[in-house]
């Protein structure tokens, strides 16, 4: 994972989490990544500075544990507290947005397109990393 100062160009910082570089390049090339604050998609990299490794970084393996244990933590409330809803996503989450349905917390599977398709409807939705394997915390 790799973390990335961005900045909207309306002059809103935020940051945001993603596999790779890569994977920042290409939500942001498809217009996925939007501003928190306007909901602007014009979106870049603010200047942050680099994290040199040194000696002690390899003395504190307890600090990346921390960190995958966060994202369990966080990954297994999503779960308890909202409903899978599979690859019915989209549809369900057009119809929470359009009041056809009660509200309801939910996740579920989507395309890159899909979820440009309901970020241009106007209907805000945000992906979640990988669950975590009991092996990585290990």
């Amino acid at each position: 994972m790799i973390v990335f100062d961005l900045i909207c160009s309306n002059g809103h910082s935020f940051e945001v989490w993603f596999n790779s570089n890569n994977d920042y390049k290409e939500q942001n090339d498809k217009g996925l990544l939007v501003c928190p604050y306007c909901e602007c998609n014009k979106i870049s990299k603010k200047l942050s500075a680099p994290k040199i490794k040194s000696s002690n970084d390899n003395q504190n393996p307890k600090q990346n544990f921390d960190i995958i244990s966060l994202r369990k933590k966080f990954l297994d409330y999503v779960e308890k507290n909202t409903e899978d809803v599979g690859q019915k996503f989209p549809e369900i989450a057009r119809k929470i947005h359009y009041n056809e349905i009660d509200p309801k917390p939910i996740r579920g599977n989507a395309s890159m397109e899909e979820v440009k398709d309901l970020h241009d409807e106007g209907i805000k939705v945000v992906a979640l990393p990988n669950k975590v394997d009991d092996k990585q915390l290990n």
